[in-house]
């Protein structure tokens, strides 16, 4: 069981824990897992769980009856590559919604990036954020392969869509998420798209040090 072990939350983490999400997205994870994984983001207050859209259902239905409703669920999408096609993520969308969940998630592929397709990029997330009937919608970028030039590039074409946060990493690049890059994605978004920062996230002290330099949230696979 990948999750076996409950971490329950200390004093004076409650801050960081309500603004940390917990992923699940390990190939192996069980049901069995799922739901001790949820059980671990309950106990230590985490305000959501992400997870494979196959998964949505179950969890959402083991948080309503389990854990009072208290975690979001949020299905990623095409993760890690993001090199599916339009119709398959939209069609994973679509699921992902009507089994319950309060977002979605979407993997940008990072050659699209390099390869400047940003009208492809672009059309994805207005229609991800179109079938996701209001919930919310965070584009997921493997930011490591980026360099500055082309991180501020992106941002400009993310202002230009309805996307709630950008989230830096996937965990599957060059290396862990820094704090030169959230603050480069804070300034770039101009407040108007949130940052979550993941990929990398080990210890509570590097959650923090991304928190202060401008993070609106934490994502990471372990318990803080």
């Amino acid at each position: 069981m990948l999750f076996g072990k409950t971490k329950l939350v200390a004093d004076g983490l409650q801050d960081l824990n309500s603004r940390t999400e917990f992923s699940v997205l390990d190939p192996r994870v069980s049901q069995k897992d799922l739901f001790s994984a949820l059980n671990v983001a309950y106990k230590n207050r985490y305000s959501a769980v992400e997870i494979f859209p196959k998964f949505v259902k179950d969890a959402v239905m083991y948080v309503r009856e389990k854990l009072d409703d208290t975690i979001a669920i949020i299905a990623v999408i095409d993760f890690p590559f993001g090199a599916g096609s339009l119709g398959a993520k939209l069609a994973d969308i679509k699921r992902a919604i009507s089994d319950g969940a309060g977002g979605v998630e979407v993997c940008v592929n990072i050659g699209s990036i390099l390869s400047e397709q940003y009208a492809d990029i672009k059309a994805l997330i207005n229609r991800a954020v179109r079938v996701s009937k209001g919930r919310s919608v965070r584009v997921m970028i493997e930011a490591s392969y980026l360099n500055r030039e082309q991180i501020n590039k992106l941002c400009r074409v993310l202002l230009k869509t309805k996307a709630d946060y950008v989230v830096a990493n996937t965990g599957f690049g060059q290396g862990a998420i820094t704090p030169e890059v959230v603050e480069q994605f804070k300034i770039g978004l101009k407040n108007k798209i949130k940052v979550k920062a993941a990929g990398g996230v080990s210890t509570k002290q590097i959650a923090n040090n991304l928190i202060r330099i401008g993070a609106d949230k934490i994502g990471t696979s372990r318990v803080l």
